[in-house]
């Protein structure tokens, strides 16, 4: 007789798991519907050209509302810089001289998050980024960035 009222409360616990789990995982922000991997690659990819033109047109209207409002980019000197407003004054700086080509290597998606590293190469020389993306409901964003001279 014990077996079974511990069975039916395993029962009921797995039952009650298996209700409160999807409330848990969009309280968390992860989003719903997923979207296909390819449909996120190709999407990427369009962001990372749309970046590159920006960047190259000085742009900084454009650049900086591809950022989350609270990214993070740590800087190739190793200075971090925080928020939309402090990322639009360091692209105003760093994006004035010459023209900028950003080829990726590795793109990852899980879900809505992504991570790109690749190389930027300009007339100032090469560096390596690490650049992790975020999708809203519509569109991706830069979260994080991290910048690395080669």
């Amino acid at each position: 007789m014990r077996l079974l009222s511990l069975t039916g409360s395993r029962l009921s616990l797995l039952a009650a798991l298996t209700v409160a789990l999807p409330a848990l995982a969009s309280a968390q922000g992860i989003e719903s519907p997923r979207i296909p991997l390819r449909t996120a690659l190709n999407e990427i990819n369009a962001f990372r050209a749309e970046y590159e033109s920006a960047y190259n047109k000085h742009d900084m209207a454009a650049l900086t509302s591809m950022y989350a409002p609270d990214a993070i980019v740590i800087t190739a000197t190793g200075e971090q810089v925080v928020g939309r407003a402090a990322i639009s004054k360091m692209l105003a700086a760093d994006s004035a001289a010459g023209t900028t080509r950003f080829e990726s290597d590795t793109t990852r998606v899980v879900g809505h998050t992504a991570w790109d590293v690749g190389t930027m190469s300009s007339d100032k020389g090469v560096a390596r980024y690490l650049v992790v993306l975020r999708r809203g409901l519509k569109e991706w964003q830069l979260a994080s960035v991290a910048v690395v001279p080669e």
